[in-house]
């Protein structure tokens, strides 16, 4: 099991259907994954992810539609909070006793809701599953206990984490 703590970052316009807003930020973010160990060298991996809360902003109607009348009232959301769940493959390279390199390779479900500026706006919460992708390293201390430094990416997001993690 890993407790997770980092920086995500997000740039990113998420509703392409309609025009009009983005979400460019970076905040904290937390996680928690559990494991499950298939070889020495392949786990299995399920995780939670909350990726922070986000400020929804304006795009300039001329960047993205053609009748300067589609955007003439706010359109974008007051703020967006992202979480998601990971469903990864985790190859691994133990490198020492104490010290591996891994990969990750999966699934990553997220969703976003969108808290708005009227309550007549016409935005939807936006959700989709991507790739995600990641390599971390490892350093295990006494007794299961250890520290692990990780990068994960998918469509959505940059994510740089700190954990600490517990092995049964």
């Amino acid at each position: 099991m890993t407790l997770k703590v980092g920086e995500t970052r997000i740039d990113e316009d998420i509703v392409p259907d309609f025009p009009g807003w983005a979400v460019d930020g970076s905040d904290t973010s937390v996680g928690l994954a559990v494991g499950f160990e298939l070889h020495r060298y392949l786990q299995i991996e399920a995780g939670y992810h909350d990726l922070g809360t986000y400020d929804g902003q304006h795009i300039p109607c001329p960047e993205v539609c053609a009748a300067d009348a589609y955007l003439q009232i706010p359109t974008h959301p007051r703020e967006v909070d992202f979480t998601g769940f990971s469903l990864v493959l985790v190859p691994k390279w133990p490198v020492t006793e104490k010290f591996l390199l891994y990969a990750k390779v999966g699934a990553f479900d997220w969703s976003g809701d969108v808290t708005k500026l009227f309550d007549s706006q016409p935005i939807a919460d936006p959700s989709d599953t991507d790739l995600l992708t990641g390599v971390g390293a490892r350093f295990g201390a006494e007794r299961g206990v250890g520290v692990q430094l990780e990068y994960e990416r998918s469509a959505l997001h940059d994510h740089l984490n700190l954990g600490a993690s517990w092995r049964f």
